[in-house]
């Protein structure tokens, strides 16, 4: 039985196609979801939860998964790291969706979510780097990063960096409420291919994190009398707190 389940599970790696447009999960993948759910009812492996078929479950899983998920990598390869990512991400969706019914199967989904962390983290990247474009906090933030990376003892007040004078700060404010003012607050590029409710939501809420968690470290410096804003609220005039109100 076994011999026959993985000849059928590594035919998945002869002539691997390119990911679909849409990064959507291939149907070859569909297909071996439908192979897993037939044996799975035919081994009768959910019903008994005897040790022997605990066993079969997991061998069974890896049988298919196993060169199942190689497909996927091989597929993802041929794109560039945020498609590839969106794409391994939608995959592994897929393949959890399937286990979800199976309680003895709750380890697996779990080691899935670990597979994909790499990825994520990606995008989280991706999709706040694409936020402080689109709020103009990205004119503030290299010129912060930089300043922070000197020496405390060393560095000069911040109102002396170039590009983080008074009204250098107050452009790149003037850009922020425009972008809070359309409300428009979407998952970047790939992202919004992304098909799982889950991930969207908390790719989004991280992405959210590191802008809120940037403004409030600028805003901490603005307001300390030794980086030299004789007027920091005409400078930032949202507080933290607000800006994290604004974004939710």
């Amino acid at each position: 039985f076994f011999d026959q389940l993985n000849i059928r599970a590594n035919a998945l790696l002869v002539n691997v196609e390119p990911p679909p447009e849409g990064l959507e999960a291939p149907a070859e993948l569909e297909h071996a979801m439908d192979l897993l759910r037939n044996v799975l009812s035919c081994q009768d492996v959910y019903a008994d939860r005897g040790a022997q078929h605990e066993h079969d479950l997991d061998k069974i899983l890896t049988c298919i998964l196993d060169p199942l998920l190689e497909m996927c990598t091989i597929s993802a390869s041929r794109l560039d790291k945020v498609n590839a990512a969106v794409y391994i991400i939608n995959c592994v969706y897929q393949i959890q969706s399937t286990l979800s019914v199976y309680d003895n199967a709750e380890a697996r989904v779990q080691q899935l979510d670990t597979r994909t962390a790499t990825q994520f983290e990606l995008l989280v990247q991706e999709q706040a780097q694409a936020m402080l474009t689109h709020t103009g906090l990205s004119a503030v933030a290299v010129p912060l990063q930089y300043w922070e990376s000197e020496p405390a003892e060393t560095r000069g007040p911040l109102a002396r960096v170039q590009g983080l004078d008074a009204a250098a700060i107050r452009a790149s404010m003037a850009r922020l409420d425009a972008y809070l003012s359309a409300a428009n607050f979407t998952l970047a590029g790939a992202c919004e291919m992304l098909l799982s409710a889950r991930v969207r939501t908390s790719l989004m809420e991280r992405a959210v994190k590191y802008i809120t968690t940037l403004y409030a470290r600028f805003y901490g410096y603005v307001n300390d009398p030794a980086n030299g804003y004789a007027s920091p609220a005409d400078c930032l005039s949202r507080t933290p707190d607000q800006l994290v109100t604004l974004l939710q």
